[in-house]
C-alpha cells in the first residue's frame, strides 16, 4: 500500500453539487453552491450540509431556520461556477444575476419561504434543527420538509476537480 495525504484522499470523494439558497425576514436573498452535503439519517431523513463560517447564506440560514437545497444540472452548471459559486450575496443578488444573464427561473418554495431555482433536476425544502461549529465550517442539519423535481435533467456530482453526470460511472 501506499500512503496518500488525507487531503488528496478526500479529494478523490465524489460529491454532490447543489446550490443552498435562502432568504432573509426583511427579503435579502442569498445563496451558495455547496458540495459538502449529504443524508445524515434514514429514520427521521435528516440532511447535513457543511458551510463556510463567514458566508452570508448560512448567517441568514441561522436566524431563518429554513433554506432550499437545489440539485445542479448540466444546463445550471455555469451558474453554479459563475454566480452562486464565485459572487458574494454580501454584495450582489446572485438570483438576479442567475435570471438576467443565464434566464435562470427563480419562484418560492412551497413549504418554507426562499427562493428556489425552478429548472433544478431536485429541489429539497428544509427546516433547519441544529448547527455545529466544525473547524472553519458550521455543520448545517436539516428536516427535509419538501421535496419535489424540477427540471428533468441528471444532477451532477464533483468529482477530481471536475463536474460529471451520474450516468458516466454506471455499472454494467
Amino acid at each position: 500500500m501506499v500512503e496518500i495525504p488525507v487531503n488528496e484522499a478526500l479529494n478523490l470523494m465524489p460529491l454532490p453539487l447543489v446550490i443552498v439558497t435562502t432568504e432573509s425576514e426583511d427579503g435579502k436573498r442569498a445563496g451558495m453552491t455547496a458540495a459538502w452535503v449529504t443524508q445524515a439519517s434514514w429514520k427521521p431523513p435528516y440532511v447535513a450540509i457543511a458551510i463556510y463560517n463567514k458566508w452570508t447564506t448560512l448567517k441568514i440560514i441561522l436566524e431563518k431556520k429554513e433554506f432550499a437545497i437545489n440539485y445542479v444540472s448540466p444546463s445550471l452548471a455555469r451558474v453554479a461556477l459563475e454566480v452562486f459559486g464565485s459572487l458574494s450575496s454580501a454584495r450582489v443578488d446572485k438570483f438576479e444575476v442567475a435570471s438576467k444573464k443565464y434566464n435562470v427561473r427563480v419562484g418560492y418554495g412551497r413549504s418554507v419561504r426562499v427562493p428556489v431555482l425552478l429548472d433544478a433536476p431536485i429541489i429539497i425544502e428544509c427546516k433547519l434543527l441544529k448547527y455545529f461549529e466544525v473547524g472553519d465550517h458550521y455543520l448545517v442539519i436539516c428536516d427535509p420538509v419538501s421535496a419535489y423535481r424540477g427540471g428533468e435533467e441528471e444532477p451532477l456530482s464533483f468529482y477530481r476537480g471536475k463536474l460529471h453526470t451520474l450516468n458516466e460511472y454506471r455499472v454494467k
